[in-house]
């Protein structure tokens, strides 16, 4: 069956087809469809109809690929300056999910490292014809046993995942340009993130807006966890690494009873624990944060009449800080001692455990007062690729 082309989308094969709204601000390449059918519930909105993926039980060992080529999808404001509508997070409970992920064994003759599966809850309870009919819900399966799969490295691997994701969001091949994600792997594909392929007749991007700070929210906490000394950081820190600030996502969690929460996406730069590569792109979830009033307020039921008004304006914010240290900044490395839960990496002891740069090569941090007084960390710095103890000050 023959593919439609279109034109008019900046990204290698990126900015989908139909269910993404683009802008008139988008650059020209080529990309293809399936004919124009699409994801029905759309692919997130911008943030404000977020979607879901799972990661099954049997793709688990492959999680940091999986995360870090959905991150590479949504996240592309910082590295390819323009911001798709891509919003998907993940989910453990699978009926939520929209993507689910497997890995299987389907042995080295079968022809593929991987496959993506369309489904519509509507028509059918088997596969459907993504040709003839959109979609409700997909299912990607990574070949755990092909050749070329058994061969690759995890940045690879991640670009497996990254074209199957296209898939999903709507897009078909496209062999014809080796630096498309949405080109094969069979047919010579270079890349294994999106990537603006044509650069030609670009527009300047509109200005962003300073953000207004009308409503601060101060939170106090029991903490459960004192780590004053580098070796207790370390013993509770099963990963951590020296990460570039890549992009931040605040939102107000519905889940945590309209307690506003980041997700600060890190590329590592200096890893300290063996389960982490230079590269990777790291998720890290904390309390606090800073959302637009218009959204926090939608969760608050009882507001007063400066809150109504607030909740109307455009590009004012509500922001929420940690014992009042500072929001990291995107394009600054941090030192983080970090825990995995449900999805995301989590700093150790609230911000005990992430560091901030001081400007000299050294990192320093933000400690409650409410915590014990003894002897205290007072900087680190990386040395041999080791993290050692300066004297630094410490906030």
């Amino acid at each position: 069956m023959m593919r439609k082309e279109r034109k008019g989308i900046i990204l290698a094969t990126l900015i989908m087809c139909c269910q993404l709204s683009v802008s008139e601000k988008a650059h020209a390449a080529d990309y293809y469809t399936f004919n124009d059918h699409v994801l029905v519930y759309g692919v997130g909105d911008y943030g404000s109809d977020r979607q879901k993926y799972y990661i099954t039980p049997s793709a688990e060992t492959y999680r940091t690929q999986i995360t870090n080529a959905m991150s590479d999808w949504i996240y592309t404001t910082d590295r390819l300056n323009y911001t798709t509508p891509i919003s998907y997070r993940e989910t453990s409970e699978y009926s939520k999910s929209r993507m689910d992920i497997y890995a299987a064994s389907k042995g080295p003759y079968v022809g593929y490292n991987a496959q993506t599966s369309f489904y519509n809850d509507n028509i059918s309870t088997g596969v459907i014809d993504k040709y003839k009919y959109s979609w409700t819900r997909n299912k990607i399966t990574l070949n755990t046993t092909s050749n070329s799969v058994s061969n690759m490295t995890g940045p690879q691997i991640r670009g497996v995942f990254a074209h199957e994701m296209g898939h999903c969001f709507g897009l078909d091949e496209n062999n014809g340009n080796t630096s498309s994600i949405m080109c094969t792997w069979a047919n010579g594909r270079n890349v294994n993130k999106s990537q603006i392929i044509v650069q030609a007749d670009m527009e300047e991007q509109s200005e962003s807006v300073d953000r207004k700070i009308v409503r601060n929210i101060s939170m106090s906490f029991d903490y459960e966890l004192v780590l004053p000394t580098l070796e207790e950081l370390k013993e509770k820190a099963p990963f951590i690494f020296e990460g570039k600030l890549e992009k931040i996502d605040s939102y107000v969690s519905s889940e945590a009873g309209g307690t506003i929460e980041t997700d600060y996406y890190y590329e590592v730069t200096n890893a300290f624990t063996d389960n982490l590569q230079i590269g990777d792109i790291v998720k890290v979830n904390n309390v606090g944060g800073c959302v637009p009033c218009e959204e926090y307020f939608a969760t608050v039921d009882k507001k007063s009449d400066a809150d109504e008004k607030l909740a109307k304006q455009k590009n004012v914010y509500v922001e929420s800080l940690i014992e009042g240290a500072p929001m990291p900044e995107i394009g600054k490395k941090y030192i983080l001692f970090t825990g995995y839960f449900n999805g995301a990496y989590n700093v150790v002891g609230m911000n005990q455990g992430l560091f901030y740069p001081d400007g000299n090569g050294s990192y320093f941090r933000y400690y409650p007062k409410e915590l014990s007084e003894k002897e205290r960390i007072k900087g680190i710095k990386i040395q041999d690729n080791k993290l050692q103890l300066v004297d630094n000050t410490q906030k």
